[in-house]
């Protein structure tokens, strides 16, 4: 059987095995376009009877034909089998999702495959807030789920105390790539909200072993991500390098704010202390690091990092505890030493609090946003698969023009 691109006009040959059982859809190698493969309208190739009564393949036209490629397995792409695998993809609106980009079909195990449960993951963790945070004419091109590596909280165990809260959601749209903090549970949005449109993104990487993405900004910020498999960290690489190649001049583009209102999603400047567009105030860095100074554990807890606040206040009472034993035991140099250990102790937890708090936008009270709504075009549905999600979305209908706006710019 011949498929035919609508756009390029291109010719795939499919062996009547393969042939979908039901409308499904495939992209074409040369040019990109979708191909819709129905089985009950797709043609045959034409045939001609020889001087023996069998049938060969007409020489008309042959040349269009070929060269006819026999489409791949993973080439064609059938909604009903991914819903099968993903049942919540079935009952949510999927205006916004490009699936036969984001998600491929294997020969032997179907979309059943570890890349498209990551994929997935990444996708149903943050659903809740994409109605608000996407313009409505925007696609997701690719989903995948990493653990933010930020060499400032090294100190913190390797980032080990600060990893429950950095985690996120890395969204490759049609205009920008998005990067959502999840909650520590990774089954909601959590506080920190980026955007890297691609004319903003200087250079990217995959690191030693091919499984991270690093993501260097024109600004001057940089994002590292781990725990990416392999197959994603290359196909988010190369969609971002793609869709930045079609940008004209973009490395003397202007560069937009790469920080997202956790409240509006508007755009900001990631140095604000309130949103130009809602109004939300922001946490402060320096009121981080001064809840530190007077008391390790106080700014971590200011900037919800709760475990991090827990451990520091437990390793404050270990030199309190240390100094007064020296002090009473009259140790020669014993409590000299621990007290100069404390001091530094209180200096390193309050750089890092300030360093923590540079991180993004923080909403200065927690529940901003109403919980469990959602944009225009979000649909009730969403509060099924996402219970617990804020998507702090509050008077949405009422920004929806200027937040149109801020996506057009």
């Amino acid at each position: 059987m011949i498929v035919t691109c609508p756009n390029c006009s291109k010719q795939y040959l499919i062996e009547e095995k393969k042939l979908p059982r039901v409308k499904s859809a495939a992209r074409c190698k040369d040019c990109g376009a979708r191909i819709i493969i129905d089985p009950d309208t797709i043609t045959a190739p034409a045939t001609e009877e020889n001087e023996r009564g069998t049938t060969e393949p007409a020489s008309a036209n042959e040349t269009s034909a070929q060269p006819a490629e026999s489409a791949a397995p993973e080439e064609s792409f059938s909604v009903e089998a991914l819903t099968a695998v993903f049942p919540w993809l079935g009952e949510t609106k999927r205006g916004n999702l490009d699936l036969p980009s984001i998600f491929t079909a294997d020969a032997a195990k179907g979309f059943a495959t570890r890349r498209n449960r990551r994929a997935a993951a990444a996708l149903k963790a943050v659903y809740g807030c994409l109605p608000a945070i996407l313009a409505p004419d925007e696609k997701i091109l690719k989903s995948a789920r990493g653990d933010g590596y930020f060499p400032a909280e090294i100190p913190y165990a390797n980032t080990i105390l600060t990893l429950p809260a950095n985690r996120f959601s890395l969204l490759c749209t049609d205009r920008r790539l998005l990067v959502i903090n999840l909650d520590w549970r990774r089954k909601g949005c959590g506080e920190f909200f980026y955007q890297f449109p691609y004319a903003n993104i200087r250079e990217t990487g995959r690191g030693i072993f091919r499984d991270c993405l690093t993501v260097k900004s024109r600004s001057g910020r940089v994002m590292r991500f781990t725990g990416l498999t392999t197959p994603l960290a290359r196909e988010m690489e190369e969609m971002i390098l793609d869709l930045r190649r079609n940008i004209p001049n973009w490395n003397i583009a202007p560069v937009a704010p790469e920080c997202l209102c956790p409240a509006c999603y508007a755009p900001q400047d990631c140095a604000s202390r309130a949103c130009s567009a809602c109004g939300a105030a922001f946490k402060s860095p320096a009121g981080a690091f001064y809840r530190s100074l007077a008391l390790p554990g106080l700014g971590a807890a200011y900037l919800r990092h709760r475990l991090l606040a827990a451990a520091e206040l437990v390793t404050l009472a270990l030199l309190l505890t240390a100094v007064i034993t020296a002090s009473v035991l009259d140790l020669k140099g014993g409590a000299v030493l621990a007290a100069c250990v404390l001091v530094l102790f209180m200096a390193a937890s309050s750089l890092c609090a300030f360093m923590l708090g540079r991180k993004g936008l923080m909403l200065a009270r927690s529940g901003t946003g109403n919980a469990g709504e959602t944009g225009e075009d979000g649909g009730e549905e969403l509060q099924n698969h996402e219970s617990g999600v804020i998507s702090r979305s509050r008077e949405m209908g009422s920004r929806t023009g200027r937040r149109e706006n801020v996506h057009a710019t």
